[in-house]
C-alpha cells in the first residue's frame, strides 16, 4: 500500500500563497496585454488620422508631393487619393502594399485590421473633395516594441515567482516553528507532565490558543484533582454504610430465626442506611448537573424564599423569621435556587439546638441581590470555614450520628453559586452561630 504522503502546515502555506500570487500574476499578465494592445492600436489610429488631416489641408495641385511628404518610407505606410475623375494617386510602394491587402482579411472583432503577406495594417478611409482617401498603416513595428514589452514582463514575472515562492517558504517557515514549538510542548504536557505551555506573543491568534489552552490545562487539572478527591472520599464514606449493611444482613442469617427481635432491629437500620446513601447519590447527581448549562428565565426571588422558608417551616420546630425585599427578581435556573435555599436552610435547622431562631435576608444592594441566613447554632471555626464547601467535609462535632448529612449539601450550594459567577461567604453570628451570604 502507498504511504500517504505527509503535508506540512509550512507546506501547504507556501504552496496556496504561491498560487495565489500566480493567479494575481497571471491576472495582471493578461490586464497588461490588452492595455498594450489597445495602447498599440490607439498610437496606429493617431497616425492614421494624421497623415488623413495632413492630406486634407493641403492642396490637391501638388497632391502627390503632400503624399511622399506624409508617408515615410521607413514605416511601410501606404496612402492612395483616388479623385473623382478616377485618377489614383500612390505614394512610395503603396500600390504593391494596396494589392496586396486587397487579398488579405480582416481580423475578428476588429473591423479595421487587415492581415496579408505584408504584414498587419490599420486600414481607414475617409472622403476628399467627392473623391477617397485610403490610409493603411503598418503596424509591425509598434507590435514588436509591444510584443518585448509582454516577453520582458512575462520574464519578470517568472523571477517573481521564484522569488516570492522563496521568501513565502521562509516566511512561513519562521511562522510554522512556532506552531511546531506549540505542538512539541503540548505533547511534552501529555508525556512529561508539563505545567504549561510557553504563550506566544504573536500573531494574536495563536496569542489567544496559548491562553485558553493554558486555562483550560489549568481546568483540566483542576477537574482531575476534584475527580481524584472525590473518588477517594466517596469510597470513603460508602464504604461504612455498606459495610453495617452487610454486618446486618450476615446478622440476620446468623441470628434471625433464633432472636426474631434482631430482624426488626437490623431492618430498621438498612433501611435508615439505604436512605442516607439514596440522599448522598441524588446530591452527587445535583452536583453533576450543576455543571450544566440549563434554560434559564426570570425568577421572583422574593416569592421563591418565602416558599422554600414555608416548607422549612412545616418539617422544622425553628422559629424562622425573614427580611424580604418586594419583587427582587433575577436570570436564573429556578431549580438551582431552590437547592441553595433548601440546603441552607436545612444546614441552619441541622446545627441550630432545638427552637433557636433562624433568621432569613434578601436585598438588593448596589444593584446586586444579596441573600443571607443567618443561625444561632453551634458555629463554624475559623480554620474549618475555609473546608466546608469541600465534597463530604462535615465539622468535627457533626461527626456523630446525632446529625444526619452526607457533606455534599454545601458543595452543591458554591458549584450553583459559582455556576452565576456569585459569591458566598462564612462569617460568625453574634454572640453564637453562622451567617451564610450569598451575593449575585
Amino acid at each position: 500500500m502507498k504511504k500517504k504522503k505527509e503535508i506540512t502546515a509550512k507546506k501547504q502555506l507556501t504552496r496556496n500563497l504561491t498560487g495565489v500570487l500566480l493567479l494575481l500574476l497571471i491576472i495582471g499578465n493578461l490586464l497588461f496585454v490588452l492595455l498594450s494592445f489597445f495602447s498599440a492600436y490607439e498610437y496606429l489610429e493617431d497616425r492614421s488620422d494624421n497623415m488623413i488631416e495632413a492630406i486634407q489641408k493641403g492642396s490637391q495641385d501638388n497632391l502627390q508631393q503632400i503624399l511622399d511628404a506624409t508617408v515615410s518610407s521607413d514605416d511601410e505606410d501606404a496612402v492612395r487619393v483616388i479623385l473623382t475623375d478616377g485618377t489614383t494617386y500612390y505614394s512610395d510602394d503603396a500600390e504593391e502594399i494596396f494589392s496586396e491587402l486587397s487579398r488579405g482579411r480582416y481580423l475578428p472583432f476588429f473591423s479595421d485590421l487587415l492581415s496579408s503577406e505584408e504584414g498587419i495594417y490599420l486600414y481607414q478611409s475617409e472622403k476628399y473633395n467627392g473623391g477617397q482617401i485610403e490610409v493603411a498603416v503598418n503596424s509591425e513595428t509598434i507590435l514588436d516594441i509591444t510584443s518585448s514589452m509582454v516577453m520582458l514582463n512575462i520574464f519578470l514575472n517568472v523571477v517573481t515567482i521564484v522569488v516570492g515562492a522563496t521568501l513565502i517558504y521562509y516566511v512561513v517557515g519562521k511562522w510554522s516553528q512556532k506552531l511546531s514549538r506549540l505542538a512539541n510542548e503540548i505533547h511534552l504536557v501529555e508525556t512529561e507532565d508539563l505545567p504549561q505551555v510557553t504563550e506566544i506573543n504573536e500573531p494574536m491568534e495563536m496569542q489567544a490558543v496559548t491562553q485558553s489552552f493554558n486555562q483550560l490545562l489549568i481546568k483540566q487539572k483542576a477537574a482531575m484533582e476534584r475527580e481524584s478527591q472525590f473518588v477517594t472520599d466517596a469510597s470513603h464514606e460508602l464504604r461504612t454504610p455498606i459495610a453495617a449493611i452487610r454486618g446486618h444482613v450476615n446478622l440476620i442469617k446468623r441470628r434471625g430465626q433464633e432472636h426474631p427481635e434482631v430482624v426488626e432491629k437490623s431492618l430498621a437500620f438498612i433501611d435508615q442506611e439505604s436512605k442516607r446513601m439514596e440522599v448522598m447519590s441524588n446530591q452527587l447527581l445535583t452536583l453533576g448537573r450543576s455543571q450544566k448549562d440549563e434554560a434559564t428565565e426570570t425568577v421572583n426571588l422574593s416569592q421563591l424564599v418565602k416558599e422554600s422558608i414555608e416548607k422549612i417551616q412545616t418539617i422544622s420546630d425553628h422559629v424562622i423569621s425573614y427580611q424580604i425585599a418586594p419583587d427582587v427578581t433575577g436570570t436564573f435556573v429556578k431549580n438551582d435556587l431552590n437547592q441553595i435555599l433548601q440546603n441552607l436552610l436545612e444546614n441552619a435547622v441541622k446545627y441550630s439546638p432545638d427552637k433557636q431562631p433562624i433568621e432569613v435576608t434578601l436585598k438588593n444592594v448596589d444593584g446586586k441581590i444579596k441573600l443571607a441566613v443567618i443561625d444561632q447554632g453551634i458555629g463554624i471555626s475559623d480554620d474549618q470555614k475555609t473546608k466546608i464547601f469541600e465534597r463530604f467535609y462535615r465539622v468535627d462535632d457533626a461527626h456523630s450520628s446525632v446529625i444526619e448529612g452526607s457533606g455534599i449539601g454545601l458543595s452543591i450550594v458554591d458549584a450553583l453559586v459559582k455556576k452565576y459567577q456569585g459569591e458566598i461567604t462564612v462569617t460568625d453570628n453574634q454572640p453564637q452561630g453562622t451567617i451564610f451570604t450569598i451575593i449575585f
